[in-house]
């Protein structure tokens, strides 16, 4: 059963959904993010 769509409207179901979060979860536990400061500083760049 289809739980949400990703942005490219790849349908998701619950337990993938539940995956993808947990692995975001370890990738921000980890420091493997973008904060608005840096991201604002790579927009100038543009």
């Amino acid at each position: 059963m289809k739980v949400v769509n990703t942005i490219s409207g790849y349908p998701v179901d619950k337990q993938e959904y539940i995956n993808m979060v947990k692995e975001a979860d370890e990738r921000i536990s980890s420091g493997n993010f973008t904060t608005i400061e840096d991201l604002e500083k790579e927009i100038e760049n543009w």
